[in-house]
């Protein structure tokens, strides 16, 4: 049975292999990857996902839109027929169209639950409790959640009350909880220790987004996702976005001044936010976080009809593409408004 064009893609991505700052050839690797969804005939916004997997490898990964603007440099500026790829041991170019890039990868949902409950409260970290009282959130209000802590801090070691303990022997962490290609230095060992979880469009618990907490500039993104995973279609919430996810419509306690979500960007931004908004009398407006790629079609189908969205992104060139995505799949069914965050305007 002939491969799709999506799975020759990746195994020619992996035969390419990653990408390493210093070695000489980074340069030609990264263009011949960029070149890969063209000459196989995959659509720019297609290709994008199967791209950040083989990035997530590189050594370091190239920033999100430097990515973008290499592979949208390399579509432009080819001089081979589009697909021509397609037709050496594959699909031929008269065909049907390519189907659908396959389903995000996410860790095992058994694995994302096991590292979130050996992670303690951010009170109990002095790294992540000093990173999270810089951004001005209340560190005692940040670890005294309700039913959704909206994030914690990785574990290095076992605590008193933890079976490990009694062996001495450090927590065992999964390989994706860490940074390298061959060797992984776990998260715990860095400065990644601030995990804010992520979520699918049905209200599961899927990935993490793991926040640098040290003054120290970090290695690689300020925050990244799990190692060879996938981000796109998830987002960081409070417990109403949550509910929002899992059920398409507002809890039937809420007031319906409060029936509003606001769609914001980054880690700060949406733990931000959320402390803003909490309260302990109803069910507060709902937030979700999104970071690049998260948005899809399916999250904005849990959006109920006639609500009122308020879109708190920056007015940058980041911003304005997050406000696109979102624009186009909700424009007509919802009410949607800008907010301009208060510190950019402050700044501007």
């Amino acid at each position: 049975m002939a491969l799709d064009i999506y799975e020759r893609a990746r195994r020619y991505l992996r035969a390419i292999g990653p990408a390493t700052a210093g070695s000489g050839e980074s340069h030609k690797v990264v263009v011949a990857a960029c070149m890969a969804g063209h000459d196989f005939g995959i659509e720019l916004d297609h290709f994008m996902p199967i791209l950040d997997e083989w990035n997530s490898g590189n050594n370091p990964p190239l920033k999100p839109q430097e990515l973008r603007t290499q592979v949208s440099s390399a579509y432009r500026s080819a001089k081979s027929p589009f697909g021509h790829k397609r037709t050496e041991g594959g699909p031929a170019d008269d065909g049907p169209p390519p189907p659908p890039p396959p389903p995000p990868e996410y860790p095992p949902v058994a694995e994302v639950a096991q590292l979130w409950e050996q992670c303690m409260g951010v009170d109990e970290h002095p790294a992540a409790a000093a990173w999270v009282a810089s951004r001005g959130l209340d560190v005692g209000r940040l670890a005294t959640p309700r039913e959704l802590p909206m994030a914690r801090a990785i574990r290095r070691v076992a605590g008193p009350d933890h079976p490990a303990a009694r062996e001495g022997t450090r927590l065992q962490q999964p390989r994706w909880a860490g940074i390298g290609s061959e060797k992984i230095t776990p998260w715990a060992d860095t400065g990644y220790q601030l995990l804010i979880p992520c979520f699918d469009a049905r209200g599961v618990m899927r990935s993490f987004r793991a926040r640098w907490v040290l003054p120290d500039p970090p290695p690689l993104g300020k925050a990244i996702p799990p190692r060879g995973y996938e981000a796109r279609g998830l987002v960081m919430c409070n417990l109403s976005g949550l509910y929002l996810l899992r059920f398409g419509r507002w809890p039937d306690e809420q007031a319906e001044r409060d029936r509003q979500l606001w769609i914001v960007e980054g880690e700060p931004d949406t733990l931000t936010l959320a402390d803003m908004l909490r309260t302990t009398k109803a069910p507060e407006r709902a937030v979700w976080g999104l970071y690049n790629g998260s948005w899809t079609a399916e999250l904005a189908a849990r959006i109920p009809d006639n609500a009122d969205v308020v879109l708190g992104i920056h007015d940058d060139k980041a911003g304005r593409v997050y406000t696109d995505k979102v624009d186009r799949t909700l424009h007509g069914r919802v009410r949607l408004r800008r907010h301009v965050p208060k510190q950019q305007r402050e700044d501007e």
